[in-house]
């Protein structure tokens, strides 16, 4: 089976293909296409689409483009738009909208009036009355009276009550009861 179906199928099949199929297919289809097609791709069409078309096109639209129309927009368009709109609108618009718009909107309403005034009646008045009156009566009021009365109260009685009574109680009585009587009999008799 190796000897002779393999090397049947190596010496003659595959001989052939190489030898034959392949071998003509490299040194007359492709050859044919390397040497016939391309070479007339290159040398005929490329050469006349670069030397041509692309020289054409550099020499003549491109410098024409940059040297006539560029050069049009460039000194004349540009110039005209930095020289004569920005610089109006620099030293007319913008100088006029700092200078006095802004000025007066910063040195006047934000400044002075918003300032001086409201900030300065918030501050005075409404700060100084809401801590003076409203949280000083908060902290020496209200928060002494839940201190020293409710929480006082609170600590004093009801937890008092509940550590001396129910707590001593639960632990005096119930815990004993359930210690000396029930577990002792559980222990000593069972």
């Amino acid at each position: 089976f190796y000897s002779d179906i393999l090397s049947l199928f190596y010496s003659d099949i595959l001989s052939v293909f190489y030898s034959g199929i392949l071998s003509v297919f490299y040194s007359g289809i492709l050859s044919l296409f390397y040497s016939g097609i391309l070479s007339v791709f290159y040398s005929d069409i490329l050469s006349v689409f670069y030397s041509d078309i692309l020289s054409l096109f550099y020499s003549d639209i491109l410098s024409v483009f940059y040297s006539g129309i560029l050069s049009v927009f460039y000194s004349d368009i540009l110039s005209l738009f930095y020289s004569d709109i920005l610089s109006v609108f620099y030293s007319g618009i913008l100088l006029v909208f700092y200078s006095g718009i802004l000025s007066v909107f910063y040195t006047g309403i934000l400044l002075s009036v918003f300032y001086s005034d409201i900030l300065s009646v918030f501050y005075s008045g409404i700060l100084s009355v809401l801590y003076s009156d409203i949280l000083s009566v908060f902290y020496s009021d209200i928060l002494s009276v839940f201190y020293s009365g409710i929480l006082s109260v609170f600590y004093s009685g009801i937890l008092s009550l509940f550590y001396s009574g129910i707590l001593s109680v639960f632990y005096s009585d119930i815990l004993s009861v359930f210690y000396s009587d029930i577990l002792s009999v559980f222990y000593s008799d069972i």
